[in-house]
């Protein structure tokens, strides 16, 4: 099951490519659009991944570790990356972070600073072994316990060969179908926490005293409305007791 998608609060989302295209994936809603930063999903072949695995790690300092890892592992010269909970391990994402930023600079994104995020933190998660059909490739992926512990992207569709030699690199993974799967063309995820999680740091001062207004004013609109049916039922009340009063008087 999948919570429930607030699409009044979804941000708006766009996708760019490798070469330059910038595509609008959701508009974003009507608050959405006001109160969150933008998300730019990173198509596949600009990211690289690894499993950074923690297990001899004292739990404790299983994220610093990560964190280390992602910045002394990283395999561009200015990389941007991103960290994602894999059981007791962590999946470690890296961009080109001038390339991104060269891109960017020729296309027609988003006035707002976005945030940035593979293409694939927004898909559904799965379980054991799959191939997703992307606007631009194919990637190949192994999930364990919805968390994904291997992707490799190519431009041609998986062949045996390729799909083997993706296989291969997997240890200690669950058998593996001999041909490959059918790629799936999956929808976004607007659940998928890794890449639209709502978290306060979004929130500028301004957005944060602009949502503060708007909540005042509402609060202030619903008190209003409440003394209105106080008061209103009241003078139904005093009427009805003005009413049964002239009656007793009559009546005696």
């Amino acid at each position: 099951t999948h919570p429930m998608q607030l699409n009044f609060l979804t941000p708006r989302v766009e996708r760019l490519g490798a070469d330059g295209a910038i595509d609008v994936v959701h508009p974003g809603g009507a608050l959405g659009r006001v109160l969150r930063r933008p998300v730019l999903l990173l198509a596949r072949d600009l990211c690289a991944f690894a499993l950074f695995q923690t297990a001899a790690l004292p739990r404790g300092r299983r994220r610093q570790a990560a964190v280390l890892y992602a910045r002394v592992a990283a395999p561009y010269v200015t990389s941007g990356s991103a960290l994602t909970k894999t059981g007791d391990d962590f999946g470690v994402w890296w961009w080109d972070a001038d390339r991104v930023e060269a891109l960017l600079a020729t296309g027609v994104a988003t006035p707002s600073r976005p945030l940035v995020s593979p293409e694939t933190l927004a898909q559904p998660r799965g379980e054991g072994w799959r191939i997703v059909r992307l606007k631009a490739g194919y990637e190949a992926q192994l999930w364990r316990g919805k968390a994904l512990v291997a992707s490799a992207w190519r431009r041609e569709r998986y062949d045996a060969a390729a799909w083997s030699a993706f296989v291969r690199l997997q240890r200690a993974a669950e058998t593996a179908p001999e041909n490959p799967p059918a790629p799936a063309d999956l929808p976004i995820a607007f659940d998928n926490r890794d890449a639209f999680a709502l978290a306060p740091v979004e929130l500028t001062r301004e957005q944060m005293a602009l949502a503060g207004a708007a909540s005042l004013a509402f609060a202030s609109l619903c008190f209003g409305a409440f003394l209105f049916g106080q008061g209103y039922q009241l003078s139904k009340d005093t009427d009805q007791v003005e009413t049964e009063t002239a009656e007793i008087r009559a009546a005696t």
